[in-house]
């Protein structure tokens, strides 16, 4: 029973890179949504035996934890004006998955950093499989046309592909062993090929921005971050060099139909849209219709949000998003550079800042597993503060302050309660 928890949280972390599933009146039910299920129900049983409350009161006083309540409770009462209830329901339940349990499971079910370390590792060899079978696919064009494999959306694959490259580089900001670092300096290269594979750029974006807050909040020299900077200049000046000219236009052609084109239409079209009545909405789940327009996705979660929430929907996701990557900044502060926490909480941070970024330049929902990621690294940043304030409760616990001995240890660590 001891590894009932590290199979619980790989099966709805680690595999959400399996977009397939069994079709059921709610949606596709994926082994992470059957993972997190059994998540709740053992974490439910576990603190109840223990005579421990079902939600701690420290975790219901995080502002991202409020913030994500009002989010959903938003989206909740939205039923109200939705002309099609049973979408609204369904969606519903599907939001709870992605919003509420993995926020949940992540942050009461582990007892040990190590089992979260184990956990988040094990999606570089799935997701890497993954990218190298894209890479094989995308050869037969000769890079000119993205990869679907398995299946799945290109955009699926590129996001993924840059959470596994976001795991990789908070490895090797937190790493001293060699071997590893070069390990993992192949994940990442592999994360990148991966997203220029499935010719999905939004991957390669929010790779940069991920990495850009993970070395803020590592505490990185200048230096550092101009090697960096040179770095994404030159693999784009390579990536520019060698790639076809069909994958050059696909990235920058703003022509008819083009992927620019058809977002900047849409974009340009629902705004004036949304500016003339922001506080009427169709309901969470229906589809965007207004003023006798169609608009099935206008590849941004803040109007999609705008669309079926009113204005407060796109405030509420922002709030959300403020309070995630502060949450992470703050944890950053308190733990030592090179510790379990520190790359638990740099993985949080990349990948919430990362799969945000996603959401504002393509469709942010686009492979559920994805976007449960994202939440699932909301929870990690949970987990994170929580066991950081009961060190800091034990006698002769660490500072608040990030200690000047970067490899502390942590030999006798409580367990999560």
């Amino acid at each position: 029973m001891k590894n009932i928890v590290p199979i619980i949280l790989t099966g709805s972390f680690g595999l959400t890179l399996l977009a397939q599933g069994i079709p059921t009146p709610i949606g596709f039910a994926t082994i992470s949504t059957v993972a997190l299920g059994a998540g709740v129900l053992y974490t439910i049983k576990r603190r109840s035996e223990a005579g421990l409350p079902l939600i701690p009161r420290s975790v219901l006083t995080l502002p991202v934890v409020i913030a994500s309540l009002c989010y959903f409770a938003l989206g909740v009462l939205s039923i109200t004006v939705a002309d099609d209830k049973f979408m609204c329901v369904k969606e519903m339940v599907q939001r709870i998955l992605i919003i509420m349990l993995p926020m949940f499971v992540f942050s009461l079910v582990p007892r040990k950093p190590e089992d979260l370390k184990k956990v988040i590792l094990q999606y570089l060899p799935v997701c890497g499989l993954i990218a190298l079978v894209a890479v094989y696919d995308a050869h037969h064009s000769g890079f000119a046309k993205p990869a679907y494999t398995f299946g799945m959306h290109k955009n699926h694959i590129a996001g993924s592909c840059s959470v596994m490259a976001t795991i990789a580089i908070a490895a090797l900001l937190t790493s001293r062993d060699l071997k590893r670092r070069l390990l993992m300096l192949c994940f990442l290269g592999l994360g990148v090929v991966g997203c220029v594979a499935s010719q999905g750029k939004a991957g390669l974006v929010c790779i940069i921005v991920a990495t850009t807050f993970m070395l803020v909040a590592n505490g990185a020299k200048p230096r550092n971050i101009f090697y960096f900077v040179a770095a994404v200049l030159l693999i784009g000046s390579i990536l520019w060099k060698i790639m076809p000219q069909e994958a050059i236009e696909h990235v920058v052609s703003t022509k008819k139909f083009s992927t620019n084109e058809i977002r900047m239409s849409l974009w340009t079209d629902v705004l004036p849209v949304l500016t003339k009545d922001p506080f009427t909405a169709v309901g969470w789940g229906n589809f965007l219709v207004k003023n006798d327009r169609f608009f099935g996705d206008c590849a941004c979660v803040l109007l999609y949000d705008w669309f079926q929430l009113t204005i407060l929907g796109p405030i509420a996701l922002l709030t959300v998003i403020f309070f995630a990557i502060k949450q992470g900044l703050d944890n950053a502060r308190r733990t030592p550079k090179t510790s379990v926490l520190a790359f638990i909480n740099l993985c949080a941070l990349g990948i919430i800042c990362g799969r945000f970024t996603h959401g504002m330049v393509d469709t942010f929902w686009i492979g559920r597993g994805v976007t449960l990621v994202t939440w699932a690294a909301i929870g990690m940043t949970i987990f994170v503060k929580l066991y950081l304030d009961q060190l800091a409760l034990r006698k002769g616990a660490i500072a608040l302050q990030r200690p000047s001995d970067s490899r502390l240890s942590y030999a006798k660590k409580p367990a999560l309660r």
